[in-house]
């Protein structure tokens, strides 16, 4: 697009932060195809960056990412087209210097953060819980039919549909009988939510399989099914499966367990339920440690 970006010169060679970028008056379009998978962030950091470039931006994706950026682009009436490629790949492009209109826009509730919520819930007893307006892009709620297979009773009653985001109120009520051990495709569940398909399992009786991960669930299987075996839980990771095996009982918990941010709340839903606390040393999002003490669990920082 025409950006430079000038490394801190601090000897250690390579590109790495900090960094000084620098722009150019005259930027121009991409297209972009990544020789890994594309983050769903870094697609978004370039859809927004041709916003100013005159012509059209192309951002190819091996297998869509959540599309939130699209949506909201085009609320605001820019022109975003995403298609299907021969080889299968899909591509999202923008076309730039389009004038934009203001808009109203209803942002749901967070389905990662629901997710955890829905996993707490559905490893003690209880009433259950009602969470209201639940944002359910296609993209993000593969870890709900995970939960309805493993036997929790959740149901997705739509709110009417406008023009950006997807919503629903989801109720989850606890099985009269623990969750059960399943074999799932995981390629569409991202790192927190696998994180929570596996705390869910560590309680569930029998063993569960999450097959088919892919790179960014790769990343995190092995330091997820370490920080489980350290809660008590019979986890192990491999090239592209995550093996969690439970005996319908919470395990014994009283670890302290190092994880990156995006697997932190399903520790902190797992902990509503082991038999000892677990400490969780990461950058936990308030909001989650909020939602869960609202269902009576005892998150404190220390």
């Amino acid at each position: 697009m025409g950006a430079a970006f000038i490394p801190a010169g601090d000897g250690l060679g390579g590109i790495h932060p900090p960094l000084l970028a620098r722009g150019t008056a005259r930027p121009v379009p991409v297209d972009h195809r990544p020789l890994a998978p594309v983050a769903c962030d870094v697609k978004s950091a370039l859809l927004l960056a041709a916003l100013n470039i005159a012509g059209r931006t192309t951002v190819v994706e091996e297998l869509p990412t959540a599309d939130h950026t699209e949506r909201l682009l085009r609320r605001f009436g820019a022109a975003v087209a995403a298609r299907r490629q021969p080889d299968g790949a899909w591509a999202v492009s923008v076309d730039g210097q389009r004038e934009l209109r203001p808009a109203q826009v209803a942002v749901p509730g967070d389905a990662s953060l629901a997710g955890a919520a829905l996993v707490a819930a559905a490893l003690r007893p209880g009433p259950g819980i009602t969470l209201t307006h639940v944002g359910t892009n296609e993209h993000r709620t593969a870890l709900f039919p995970l939960l309805r297979d493993m036997g929790a009773d959740l149901t997705v009653q739509a709110l009417p549909a406008g023009e950006g985001e997807p919503a629903a109120d989801v109720r989850l009520s606890p099985p009269p009988h623990p969750l059960r051990g399943v074999e799932a495709e995981a390629g569409r569940l991202g790192a927190g939510e696998l994180a929570l398909a596996a705390a869910a399992a560590s309680c569930a009786r029998g063993t569960t399989l999450l097959r088919g991960l892919g790179p960014a669930q790769a990343r995190v299987a092995a330091p997820l099914a370490a920080a489980l075996t350290a809660c008590g839980v019979a986890a192990s990771a491999a090239a592209d499966v995550l093996t969690v095996t439970g005996d319908g009982r919470p395990p014994r918990g009283g670890a302290t367990v190092e994880v990156d941010a995006d697997l932190a709340p399903a520790f902190l839903a797992l902990g509503t339920a082991a038999g000892a606390p677990i400490a969780v040393r990461a950058a936990v999002n308030p909001a989650a440690a909020h939602l869960l003490n609202a269902l009576g669990a005892v998150v404190t920082e220390g």
